[in-house]
This record gives C-alpha cells, structure tokens and sequence, in this order.
C-alpha cells in the first residue's frame, strides 16, 4: 500500500519563520507542492535543517514549496525564512 506524504509545520509569524517536516510514505511521487500562503510572494530562503544528509531539494516558485525526497521512505524538517 502507498500512502504518500504527510507535513506538519510551525509558523512564527513574529520572526518570519517557519519550519515544516516532511515524510515521504512509500509514495510512487518523489515530489509535493506545499502552497504557502503565509510567504505569498515574498523573497523565501530554505534550507533543510534536520537531516544533515542528505540533502534534499527544494524549490521556491512565489506560491508553493516543491520538495522532493528522493528515497521512498524518508522525512525531512525545512527551516522558510522571509523578509
């Protein structure tokens, strides 16, 4: 059975930060779309803050975080910060 992804996250509004975890269920899709409407197009900076490997890939578009864990059974936690 595949079950795909789950994200849970913590937003501190108050710093401009936020840290979402990921975790990558047997999902046959490497990739997610997390729409972020707290960061709605402003300059985003991440950077993956739990595991230190390996480095997973992230991509800002203005409107949603694409991460993709590249092996079928794996998590990562994301530090989003903004001006």
């Amino acid at each position: 059975m595949r079950y795909g992804f789950v994200c849970v996250g913590l937003l501190v509004p108050a710093r401009n930060r936020a840290w979402i975890a990921v975790w990558r269920l047997e999902s046959r899709q490497a990739s997610i779309n997390l729409p972020l409407a707290f960061a709605h197009q402003r300059d985003v900076r991440v950077q993956q803050s739990f595991f230190s490997s390996p480095l997973h890939a992230v991509r800002w578009n203005g409107a949603s975080l694409r991460v993709t864990l590249s092996n079928p059974l794996s998590a990562a936690v994301f530090k989003v910060e903004w001006d």
